[in-house]
């Protein structure tokens, strides 16, 4: 008799969806050159008015990882400054949607 394969059943509720869409992102980025070059070797934003929202959000949201580390999710949501975190990720967010019609590629499928 020849040997089943073991089928695993589908995956109801990813445990960790967000990554994903870092590894799409990161995967993206490996998949093209220009953009290698472009951002990587010489530094260049798609818009420079990014970079004072993403600075800002960095400000609070890096000292929130340093200190916290490797913490449940639950910690960095109960932590006192996470709304500081929430607020400026909407602010660099805003920008950042703003200037997609711009960019070289369409990353709507994202």
């Amino acid at each position: 008799m020849a040997q089943v394969e073991r089928v695993e059943p589908p995956v109801r509720q990813a445990r960790y969806p967000g990554v994903r869409l870092q590894v799409l992102s990161a995967v993206e980025s490996l998949a093209d050159r220009e953009h290698q070059e472009r951002v990587w070797v010489r530094r260049e934003l798609p818009h420079p008015d990014e970079v004072v929202p993403l600075r800002r959000l960095g400000e609070v949201f890096g000292l929130l990882v340093d200190e916290l580390g490797d913490e449940p999710d639950e910690v960095y949501l109960a932590d006192p400054r996470w709304e500081e975190v929430v607020n400026r990720s909407a602010e660099a967010l805003a920008v950042m949607r703003a200037n997609e019609s711009t960019l070289p590629m369409d990353l709507s499928d994202s």
